[in-house]
C-alpha cells in the first residue's frame, strides 16, 4: 500500500474530534472522515496478519486472516448492535455476503483468466463452498420468513439468535 494512504489514519483523530466540536451538523463529514480512516486501518491488520503467518504456518494464518481481514465489519458491526441498529446489522452481513461471494469471487476469477488462461479449481472445495453459500442463504431466509408469519417479537428473536448460533457452529466446524 502506498505510503499517501497512511496519512488517512489522520481523519481516525479528526472525526472524533468533529464530532465532540460539531455535534450532529458535522454528520456527513465525520462519516467520511471515519470511513476513509479505515482503508489504512484494514491494509495495517492484513499486513500484520501475513507477518504472523510466517510464524504460525499457512492454515493458523489464513485462519488469522479471515478472522481479522472482517475486523472492521465486526468492529461496525458491535457498535451498531450496542446502539440498537439491528436493521443496519443485517444489512451490513448481506453485503458482506454478496460483496465476498459476488465481487470478490468474480474479479478474481475474471483477473485469474485473463492472466493466465485457463483456471483450475478443487470439486471438494468447491461443493464445501456452494454447501456454505446454501446455508448462508438459509440463515437469512429462515427469519425472514419466519418474520413475516410469527406476529411474536420474543419468539422471533428467539428463532433468529438460534439461527445465527448454529451459523456459528457451523462455520467454526468448518475452519
Amino acid at each position: 500500500m502506498p505510503r499517501m494512504l497512511y496519512y488517512l489514519l489522520l481523519l481516525a483523530v479528526v472525526a472524533p474530534v468533529l464530532s465532540l466540536t460539531g455535534g450532529p451538523k458535522m454528520e456527513t463529514a465525520i462519516f467520511i472522515f471515519s470511513a476513509l480512516s479505515l482503508i489504512p486501518l484494514a491494509a495495517l491488520i492484513g499486513h500484520a496478519t501475513e507477518e504472523l503467518e510466517y510464524y504460525v504456518g499457512p492454515v493458523a494464518g489464513g485462519l488469522l486472516n479471515a478472522t481479522f481481514g472482517n475486523a472492521p465489519e465486526l468492529i461496525i458491526g458491535i457498535f451498531a448492535l450496542s446502539n440498537g441498529l439491528i436493521p443496519v446489522v443485517k444489512a451490513s452481513i448481506t453485503g458482506s455476503i454478496i460483496s465476498n461471494a459476488l465481487l470478490v469471487l468474480g474479479g478474481s476469477l475474471a483477473l485469474g483468466g485473463w492472466r493466465w488462461g485457463r483456471q483450475f479449481f478443487s470439486y471438494r472445495n468447491a461443493g464445501q463452498y456452494a454447501a456454505m453459500m446454501v446455508l448462508a442463504v438459509a440463515g437469512l431466509l429462515i427469519p425472514y420468513i419466519a418474520s413475516t408469519t410469527i406476529p411474536d417479537k420474543a419468539r422471533m428473536q428467539s428463532l433468529s439468535i438460534s439461527v445465527s448460533l448454529i451459523l456459528l457452529v457451523v462455520y467454526m466446524l468448518y475452519l
